[in-house]
């Protein structure tokens, strides 16, 4: 009877936990039988070639940029929020696979829904044959399914696929399915996820007290601001300090022209920040010295920006940044105000600022800086008006607590920024600003800093930050030496860890309250970093440690990076970044698996950072267009070999790969990456070893198989030094009595210096960098496909 009753689900296509749907020719054993073809046909093949098992497979072939080629299987029966298992073999014989297998879901009436994101695994481009199984949830009123695989538009590649099948999971199976790492979530499945869960009656409730107090009520109420005024006053302070600033600062102010809205390019945002300087300097100084000139200055500037035309909705961050600007002025200001400057005011704010964007605007959900900026300059708004415009400030306020959420969780599992330490500074620092107008208002967090990473974070900048005094600039981040981050004080005061800001931040900020800047009035000097105000305090008698810092620190999360020191004596550190991941990333580069270096306090091996946004959007370029073929990858400064990586055969790394961090152990030192990903169009395997011994030598070694004989390879470094001697295997590179050496450990290798200045090819869009050099090595796979590296890095000796 068992055996019977097995052959029976069998024959129906049901095994336990899962329902096999009898999907039609999904090996295309019988070429498009079973299948919808549209778009550029002639994409589409159907060839012994391209079969894993039998006698046929599909080949895809894209070599238009502008078209592309579809195929639809049937569809079968579903209902929402079911679990469906795809599966196929496929493989990349040249370049990018720029092919996806979708799962789609449909409505009654066979609509294709979209909302909330597709269902889309990115097929992998290899060379030899991948068996991929992924799982996707279909979506609210499902009524039926089916797999799409469709060619990217603006991609060229080549791709075969064979052996495809769909199953709906139940039970236990379709929950560990949901759970694995090969589950495709849509980004409203995701945000679904990630969204804090706050009750919205309750919030109703929190709000309508909030909207019953007096202003001010933005980072801190009456009582404080007399509290914190007497600590301005208190000889010897830093609160007094900070205070004389505040003063210098908005003398300077006094006599310049308002701010004008003036579009820099496609782009507000130089002067909404600009607003939000001047607005929190004048409007601070106004509270601490009750000085009108202060007063009547600050209101001349939130009387300008009111009457802009709009605050720029189609760049979203310069509403976000002006909007923190109206509030604030708004509401340290109000009992300053007339009855029809709040009207007039408060309506800005409403109109320019919160309803200025639809409910479904793609930033409510962003996973980036967008989210934290724009939520916090919503949920400051919000808080201002919510007397006088309580729905909509309940929506945007909601919104904003739930949200923020998604692009905090980032930080997880360790607390790294995927943006890098510029854009740190920028999401981190209106992240924090959110929760310290949440604690203010609403008295809680709502359980916010509790998600993983975001205690780890405040660390980040001790962590990635050189003896050389620059940080580890990755990705679109611009090199520069440790700046002032005004978050790291509410950090520090909000977790009870005194101990972070004497590690770096006191001696940072004491340098900037010192300061007295000369020059342009009317420039942007401080940004929002006067509401460091709020949260300073005087140095402790005692501080107990809690602070352990690592040798080596392995970030994790979707763009890993790994620190690696040998002491972290400054005298004798040698400090290695790492860096792991994949273009396609936030404001990513063709960087993975490349590296900077500091040794003796001085940057040997460079990150050359960002291009300018404005220059180059102006020069006609599309920067944002992340494709493989995209001119973003013409930019020196962000493609593969703008980098301290490997080329392989000539071949910029893949938009869609991946560079995993294998292990980064401290016994040994060593960090060892999977690079495979982004050259898999090249090679079946590419694995890079970096080692750190206690004397501050890094070796690194490279080993690359599955190539074709002869194939080129590259190990490329940058810098900025001056190259001293270069002598075979060996190159010395120079700063002042400090030389360092790299070492091929091939005999017969010699070193090339490449122009990095006016790097080759020409295109348009680079900026010359100044002293730059490429330093290369080169080799070619042997007969069985295979080829290495071995290269030392280290300090010499100091001549006599």
């Amino acid at each position: 009877m068992k055996n019977i009753a097995l052959i029976l689900l069998a024959s129906i296509g049901l095994t336990f936990g899962k329902q096999v749907l009898p999907l039609a020719n999904g090996g295309f054993e019988e070429k498009d039988k079973g299948w919808q073809l549209t778009g550029t046909l002639d994409m589409i093949e159907f060839t012994k070639e391209a079969a894993f098992t039998g006698n046929l497979g599909l080949r895809l072939t894209d070599k238009n940029p502008k078209g592309c080629a579809d195929l639809f299987s049937e569809r079968f029966p579903a209902k929402p929020n079911q679990i469906v298992e795809i599966t196929f073999a496929s493989r990349s014989l040249e370049g990018s696979a720029a092919t996806g297998v979708y799962l789609m879901c449909y409505d009654s009436e066979g609509k294709v829904l979209r909302r909330g994101g597709e269902c889309i695994y990115r097929v992998d481009s290899t060379t030899s044959w991948n068996q991929t199984q992924f799982f996707g949830k279909t979506l609210p009123k499902t009524e039926s399914i089916g797999i799409r695989i469709h060619t990217f538009v603006a991609e060229t590649g080549q791709c075969d696929l064979d052996d495809l099948t769909i199953a709906i999971l139940e039970g236990d199976e379709a929950e560990n399915a949901w759970k694995s790492k090969n589950a495709i979530k849509t980004q409203e499945q995701r945000y679904g996820e990630y969204m804090q869960n706050v009750d919205e009656n309750a919030f109703r409730t929190q709000l309508e007290q909030v909207a019953q107090t007096s202003h001010p009520r933005l980072f801190a109420d009456a009582e404080e601001f007399q509290r914190l005024k007497g600590l301005a006053y208190t000889e010897g302070t830093i609160h007094q300090r900070m205070r004389d600033r505040l003063i210098f600062m908005s003398d300077k102010l006094l006599s310049v022209p308002v701010v004008e809205r003036k579009l820099e390019g496609r782009r507000l945002l130089g002067v909404s920040r600009l607003a939000l300087y001047r607005i929190s300097t004048l409007g601070l100084t106004w509270k601490l010295t009750e000085n009108p000139a202060y007063r009547d200055r600050c209101l001349a500037e939130l009387r300008a920006i009111a009457e802009f035309s709009d605050w720029h909705p189609s760049h979203y961050l310069d509403v976000a940044e002006m909007t923190l600007a109206a509030a604030i002025g708004y509401d340290w200001l109000y009992d300053q105000l007339t009855p029809e400057e709040i009207e007039s005011i408060s309506e800005a704010i409403l109109k320019k600022g919160l309803t200025s964007s639809s409910e479904s605007a793609w930033w409510r959900r962003a996973t980036n800086n967008w989210g934290q900026v724009c939520h916090t300059g919503m949920l400051a708004g919000a808080i201002a008006i919510a007397d006088r415009h309580f729905e909509a400030s309940l929506d945007l306020a909601l919104d904003a607590v739930r949200n923020i959420a998604i692009p905090m969780h980032a930080y997880a599992p360790n607390g790294n920024y995927p943006e890098g330490p510029g854009y740190w500074e920028y999401g981190t620092g209106f992240n924090v600003m959110g929760l310290a107008l949440m604690v203010q208002a609403f008295k809680t967090d709502f359980g916010l800093t509790s998600l993983p990473g975001f205690k780890e974070t405040r660390l980040y900048n001790e962590i990635v930050t050189g003896p050389s005094g620059f940080s580890y600039n990755y990705a679109d981040g611009g090199q520069s030496t440790r700046r002032r981050q005004s978050s790291m004080w509410w950090l520090a005061k909000y977790f009870e860890d005194y101990e972070l800001v004497e590690l770096a931040e006191r001696k940072v900020t004491e340098k900037w309250l010192a300061s007295r800047p000369a020059g342009k009035e009317a420039s942007n000097y401080d940004w929002f970093h006067n509401l460091a105000f709020f949260w300073i305090f005087e140095k402790p008698e005692q501080i107990d440690s809690t602070i352990t810092r690592p040798l080596v620190w392995d970030a994790g999360g979707n763009v890993p990076i790994v620190i690696m020191r040998n002491t972290w004596n400054p005298e004798n550190m040698t400090y290695l970044g790492i860096k792991g991941g994949s273009p396609s990333a936030p404001h990513g580069h063709m960087d993975g698996g490349s590296f900077i270096l500091d040794a003796a306090n001085i940057r040997w091996i460079f990150e050359l950072g960002a291009e300018g946004y404005h220059r180059v959007e102006q020069m006609g370029i599309n920067l944002w267009g992340m494709h493989q073929n995209s001119e973003r990858w013409q930019l020196f400064r962000l493609n593969t070999y703008g980098h301290s990586t490997l080329v392989i055969d000539g071949k910029q790394q893949l938009v869609s790969g991946f560079v995993k961090v294998l292990s980064a152990t401290e016994q040994p030192r060593q960090t060892v990456l999977d690079m495979t990903g982004v050259y898999a169009n090249s090679c079946s395997k590419a694995i890079r070893t970096f080692n750190l011994d206690d004397n501050g030598i890094v070796e690194i070694i490279d080993e690359v198989e599955g190539l074709k004989p002869n194939t080129p390879l590259e190990w490329g470094a940058i810098t900025k030094r001056t190259v001293a001697e270069n002598k075979g295997n060996s190159l010395v590179l120079q700063l002042g009595d400090n030389r360092f050496q790299l070492l091929s450990e091939d005999p017969n290798s010699t070193w090339l210096v490449q122009d990095a200045e006016t790097p080759k090819p020409e295109f348009k869009g680079n900026s010359r960098n100044k002293d730059t050099s490429r330093l290369v090595l080169t080799t070619v796979a042997d007969a069985e496909g295979k080829a290495s590296f071995k290269v030392k890095l280290g300090l010499l000796p100091q001549q006599p």
